[in-house]
Parts: C-alpha cells; structure tokens; sequence
C-alpha cells in the first residue's frame, strides 16, 4: 500500500486485498480475527498518520507521537467489535500494546525466518524460532499482566448493540476532540 502511487494508494490497496480474500474463502467475512486485523489496519492506515501528525503540531516528539498513536489508533478501530463480541472495554490495551511494541517486529521477523528455512534446514529452523520466542515470550508477559490489572476491564453491553453504542460514542469523542 505505501509502495504505490502517493498515499492515496495506501487505503484502496488492502481494501482491494480484503475483498479478494473474502471472494476466495467466503469464510473469512465472518471470522472475528480476520474482521480485527482488517479493523487495526484501517485504524493505522486513516487514523494514525492524523493523529501522529496532529501531535508533532503539538510539539510532540516524532517519535513518542508514532509510538503513541499506532496503538491508539488500532484500539480505536477495533474497539467496537470487541465489546460487541466479549461484553468488555479494555482500560490497558493501548498501553499494553505500547510496552509491546518493541517485541512485535523480531518476534514476527524471526517466526518467518523459522517457518521459511524449516523444511531445508531443521537446526536453523530451531534456532530462530528460539531466539524468537524471546520477544514473544515478551508479549505473553506483557498480556498477562495487562489481563491482571485492576479494572483492566469494565462491563459493556455485549452484542450488535453494543459494538454499535461503543462505535457511536467513539465517533462522537473524536469528533468533539
């Protein structure tokens, strides 16, 4: 998507990759996972770079606004649809998802490598995934303490309504912000 044309590219490219998904295992429409990660990346793609570039106006840190935003921005997406389905708003996923940050990459980078050079090299294979089961083991850890937390999570209305409350008032926040 940031490879083409400008960043107009940047929302009709995965859009246009959800939609051949979705014609080539119709299953997936109704997948609670695939419907997140859709949902994460629409909140990178047209909230984050707002947001990031409303708070370099600021005076924030380019930095600290990218690092800041990315989670915010992918809660915020995302948001609806799991209190629809658990009945739940988290109060510390966007800063459990910042602490995670810097383990999302090597993690995801060497569980490739390990997957990619299994079949022609087993040992190898090994040992990426165990130097890649160190950040990993990173996000566990994280998650779990986040889970923990007092108040990590509040009661919310459960089903399409609520995913449809929570999306209303969080429309709503963002428009009065």
């Amino acid at each position: 998507a940031f490879a083409g044309p400008g960043p107009r590219a940047a929302v009709p490219a995965p859009g246009a990759a959800v939609i051949l998904l979705v014609v080539a295992d119709p299953q997936l429409a109704a997948d609670a996972g695939f419907t997140l990660s859709v949902l994460a990346t629409a909140g990178l793609l047209v909230l984050a770079p707002r947001w990031r570039d409303a708070l370099r106006r600021r005076g924030v840190p380019s930095g600290f606004a990218e690092a800041l935003v990315v989670p915010a921005a992918a809660q915020v997406a995302v948001s609806p649809v799991i209190a629809g389905l658990t009945g739940t708003i988290s109060l510390v996923s966007v800063a459990a998802n910042l602490i995670s940050t810097p383990a999302v990459a090597p993690a995801t980078v060497l569980g490739v490598l390990a997957a990619a050079v299994a079949p022609v090299w087993p040992a190898a294979a090994g040992f990426l995934a165990w130097l890649g089961s160190w950040p990993a083991w990173w996000l566990v850890l994280t998650a779990r303490y986040g889970a923990r937390a007092p108040a990590a999570v509040v009661p919310w209305p459960d089903g399409a309504g609520g995913a449809l409350l929570l999306a209303g008032l969080t429309v709503a926040v963002l428009v009065a912000t």
